[in-house]
């Protein structure tokens, strides 16, 4: 069982531009959705959009999906093609 383990490269080994440019791109799509729903409820709930806390939430929001589903999309790809 360790011997596969052994073999196999590391994550960083395979990530390439296209890598880079889906976890981006997954990150921000994440973001944009997540941050325009929290905007959303916090129109619906005060009857009007703040500019300023909007700005701030859509910005953490598009950095965290960068950290945390960029990774997922730009390395979630199977290392070897699927055979059927």
């Amino acid at each position: 069982m360790t011997a596969p383990a052994l073999v196999r490269p590391p994550l960083f080994a395979r990530l390439d531009a296209r890598g880079v440019r889906r976890g981006l791109a997954a990150g921000a799509a994440w973001g944009l959705v997540v941050g325009a729903g929290l905007i959303t409820i916090e129109a619906r709930r005060c009857g009007v959009i703040c500019f300023d806390d909007a700005a701030l939430t859509l910005l953490a929001s598009i950095t965290l999906g960068f950290v945390s589903i960029g990774p997922l999309a730009a390395l979630g790809r199977p290392t070897r093609p699927i055979q059927s």
